[in-house]
Order: C-alpha cells, then sequence, then structure tokens
C-alpha cells in the first residue's frame, strides 16, 4: 500500500500534473496494459531526480517509459510511478555529431539526420521507440546497432542519483542489450555520424521503411520481435539457413497460432499481434508455446528480446 505522505510529496515534487491509474495500454506499442498507479510525463531532469529520491526514500517502484515499443505490460499494471521522459531536442553540434535527448522519437531523429545529410542511422528507419530506449537496448537493423553510433551519453546513476557523463569506453553494447539497462536513466545522447548525400540517404530511409511494411505486421498492434534472433555458431551448428527467431517459430508450424486476441503473425513469425482485445496473459501463453516446441524440436531456448513490466 502506498501512502499518502508519498503522494503529496510526489505532487509537490515536479512541476506536471500526476495522473492516476493511467491506462498504459494507451502508451504501448501492443496497446496491451492495466493501470499505472502513478503516471507523469517529466522535461526536467531535476524533477525526474526529486521523483526517483522520493521512490528510493519510499521503497516504491519505478519504471521509465519510453516509446512504448518493445514492451508487454501487465493485465494488472503497475503499482509505482511510471515517467516519461518528455524532453525531445535533437542538435547538430558540429559537423558530424548530433546531440538528443532520450525522449525523441527514433524516427524523428533518422530523418532530421538524413535531412542534415548526416549518414548512419538510415538503416533503423522503421523502427519504432524513443533514441533513449533504442540506445539502452541498442536497436538494430541491416547489420547496424545504435551503440556503434553512440559517442557519450549523458545519465542519472541510479546508485546515487547524480547526473553523470559517460564516455564511449564506460559504455559495453551488445546484441539487443547495453551496460546502461538497469543502472541508468539516459537523459542525452551524443552521436557521432558520418557526411552523406541528403537526396540519397532520404531515399535508403523510403526503402528501409518499405522493406519493413512488406515483412512485418504493420497492420495490428505489437511489440516488434518478441525473441532474439540465435547466434551464428547455433545456426551452423542446427544447420538451417538463417539466425532468425521467426524462421524456428514457422518451422514448428506456429504461424497464426492464436490465443484471446492475440496471434503469432502470419507474416512474420517472430511477431505477436493484438488482433483486437488481446490480454497479456494471452500474450505470455503463445510466448511459452514458441519457447516449448523450439526448445522441443530444436533444443534451443529461445530468449525473448521485449521487456516485461508489472509482473
Amino acid at each position: 500500500m502506498i501512502s499518502n505522505t508519498f503522494t503529496r510529496k510526489l505532487e509537490q515534487s515536479i512541476r506536471t500534473k500526476i495522473l492516476y491509474n493511467e491506462q498504459l495500454s494507451t502508451h504501448t506499442t501492443f496497446k496491451i496494459g492495466g493501470p499505472a498507479q502513478y503516471f507523469a510525463e517529466i522535461e526536467d531532469s531535476r524533477d525526474l531526480i526529486s521523483v526517483l529520491e522520493l521512490c528510493k526514500s519510499f521503497k516504491i517502484p519505478f519504471f521509465i517509459l519510453g516509446g512504448g515499443s518493445n514492451l508487454l505490460v501487465s493485465d494488472k499494471g503497475f503499482q509505482g510511478v511510471v515517467v516519461r521522459l518528455k524532453a525531445k531536442d535533437v542538435k547538430l553540434i558540429d559537423d558530424d555529431t548530433i546531440k538528443v535527448d532520450a525522449g525523441c522519437v527514433l524516427s524523428e531523429l533518422v530523418n532530421f539526420c538524413a535531412k542534415k545529410g548526416l549518414s548512419g542511422l538510415e538503416n533503423l528507419a522503421g523502427i519504432p521507440g524513443t533514441v533513449g530506449g533504442a540506445v539502452v537496448g541498442n536497436a538494430g537493423a541491416l547489420g547496424d546497432e545504435t551503440g556503434t553510433k553512440v559517442k557519450k551519453v549523458e545519465v542519472i546513476d541510479l546508485l546515487d542519483l547524480e547526473v553523470k557523463t559517460l564516455q564511449r569506453k564506460d559504455l559495453k553494447f551488445d546484441y539487443k542489450e547495453s551496460s546502461l539497462a538497469g543502472k541508468f536513466v539516459v537523459l542525452k545522447i551524443w552521436l557521432e555520424l558520418k557526411k552523406g548525400n541528403s537526396e540519397e540517404l532520404l531515399k535508403i530511409i523510403e526503402e528501409n521503411i518499405q522493406k519493413r511494411i512488406e515483412s512485418q505486421p504493420y497492420e495490428f498492434p505489437s511489440a516488434g520481435c518478441i525473441f532474439k534472433n540465435i547466434s551464428k555458431d547455433k545456426k551452423e551448428e542446427l544447420d538451417i539457413p538463417t539466425c532468425s527467431a521467426g524462421y524456428l517459430i514457422d518451422q514448428c508450424g506456429l504461424k497464426g497460432k492464436k490465443i484471446g486476441g492475440a496471434q503469432i503473425s502470419e507474416k512474420h513469425a517472430n511477431f505477436i499481434v493484438n488482433t483486437g482485445s488481446a490480454k497479456a496473459e494471452d500474450v505470455l501463453n503463445l510466448i511459452d508455446i514458441c519457447k516449448e516446441k523450439i526448445k522441443s524440436k530444436f533444443n534451443i531456448n529461445l530468449k525473448e528480446e521485449i521487456k516485461f513490466v508489472g509482473f
């Protein structure tokens, strides 16, 4: 039970409106998720630190929400504080360096850079979410990863709630993950890019988005890919043509499998889509079926790419 004292102090600590029992389904690309006990959009890092200090003092769970992609939120919602970072500025610092707020939408940054003739992010076109989320999760596509472009980041260290700047050498990026996750809240990112031709970059972006539309189930809400792909070593060991988790799911005959309002996409088997009335429980059941079938057929333990909130 969260005390009235916490609620009062939370309202006093920030200069923005607190929403109570805000439905998280309206803030996620899956369109699934129950209410957040407290929900706030915060622009100023001082307000964010105040909220984090309160949560730490009262031992209240908190969650930093980006663009709401790559997430499955419990039907029961989140008992604690959900914060969405509102700052979205993008600035050209010099010929090849961009400074961007973590709350900026990734697709907007990709287009901004292309129009400025800066190459390096065009293969990320069509990936949903914010820049902060893309950096923390090292989002990637077509052989490109966000982490390879990061020069430095400004963060709040969750150990002491101090604002710090971490240089590239202080960071570690791996497939679909980084050393930032769970330890820091990213506020700003500096990205080092290369000079390119604006017209050509915009054309590449258009082509990449079209490829995504053709190969992914854009017609339904989803969280993006559910599972991480397997390693190249595992692919060679199994003697299969691709590292794609979607391929493995397809080989198990699970395309189109439906539970409640959730369905394994018929277009791309590594997507579970919300056909209109899906519950988190429906998605969890489909995830379990995929993992069990693939373990049985290929002796592989698939790892989820999506994050789970409120479970």
